[in-house]
């Protein structure tokens, strides 16, 4: 109850100063729908944001399926991207959800869904450490990259020699890991 009583009044003060406009829903069930269907005709249905802006933000909770999900109107897409989302609710929500504390987990997806959409830079920097995952496959893939490079051309010390046998499968290779070098930089 208190809870419920903090996280309206933190919507209601956020909504006083913007015109973004944010929706919690917690749902008994998805009624057999995945939970993006659900969510995005719930926020269709709804009209949550202004109509000429697309400007709301639906934070939907289903405890017996075990699914949340952060819809996003076409309008906060660019302060408010689906890694902002995934962001919270990996890195906010979830882990006060596995504490068996969800009122709490909420909450502070709010909190975070607010601070994103107040201060989209100072959020953004906060979440840049959900990416270090990324850091190390880019590592792994130049490694790779440059020990292919290294075999196409002639270099080939005895510890390489029996990686790739063939220079077709040295080719294929080569393509696999370029697409997925340029997949990562991009």
């Amino acid at each position: 109850s208190e809870q419920k009583q903090s996280i309206e009044s933190k919507i209601e003060a956020f909504h006083s100063t913007t015109d973004a406009q944010i929706v919690v829903a917690i749902l008994e069930s998805l009624q057999g729908y995945a939970i993006a269907d659900f969510g995005y005709q719930l926020g269709r249905h709804w009209g949550i944001g202004s109509k000429e802006k697309n400007n709301g933000v639906l934070l939907i909770v289903a405890p017996k399926e075990r699914e949340v999900r952060i819809e996003v109107g076409y309008g906060l897409e660019g302060v408010l991207s689906d890694y902002a989302a995934s962001s919270i609710i990996q890195g906010t929500i979830i882990p006060q959800f596995k504490n068996g504390d969800m009122p709490r987990g909420i909450e502070a997806g709010v909190d975070a869904i607010i601070k994103q959409i107040s201060n989209p830079a100072e959020a953004t920097q906060e979440t840049k450490s959900f990416e270090s995952d990324s850091d190390i496959f880019s590592t792994f893939f130049i490694i790779a990259f440059g020990s292919i490079l290294a075999q196409i051309f002639g270099f080939k010390p005895h510890f390489t020699r029996p990686l790739i046998p063939s220079a077709f499968v040295q080719i294929f290779v080569y393509v696999v890991t370029a697409s997925a070098i340029g997949a990562v930089v991009a």
